[in-house]
């Protein structure tokens, strides 16, 4: 003979099964075996985080250090420049006085005496 299918049977198997269903959560919670699952994962995102954070420490000295070099070698470029602006500078009145020298020297060798042409053909004649 066959189970009758009535409404408080199907109600009664409904709650067996919210009952055991209930009953297998309530052993995941106390199971020292999930305790120790869930331990181990959270040791392992602490691991992961504290790694990440010295990466992330590594990733800024090396930044730092960078940005320290590029600013030395800006200051030694400003410097040499400087440097060269002096030089340069210093330079300028002896190279001013050269080539005023040399304007002169050539405007002089390049003139002709006033009468130099009219005294020759004097003395020809």
């Amino acid at each position: 003979m066959m189970k009758a299918d009535t409404f408080q049977s199907r109600r009664d198997s409904a709650r067996d099964a919210k009952q055991k269903l209930l009953e297998s959560f309530r052993t995941a919670v106390n199971d020292p075996a999930a305790e120790q699952r869930k331990a181990e994962r959270q040791a392992i995102v602490q691991a992961r985080d504290a790694r990440m954070a010295m990466k992330a420490a590594e990733e800024r000295r090396i930044a730092a250090e960078k940005l320290a070099e590029e600013q030395r070698l800006a200051a030694e470029k400003e410097a040499a420049a400087a440097a060269a602006e002096a030089e340069r500078q210093a330079a300028r009145p002896k190279v001013i006085n050269a080539a005023k020298y040399a304007l002169a020297a050539r405007v002089i060798a390049d003139m002709k005496p006033r009468n130099h042409d009219r005294d020759q053909s004097r003395k020809s004649a």
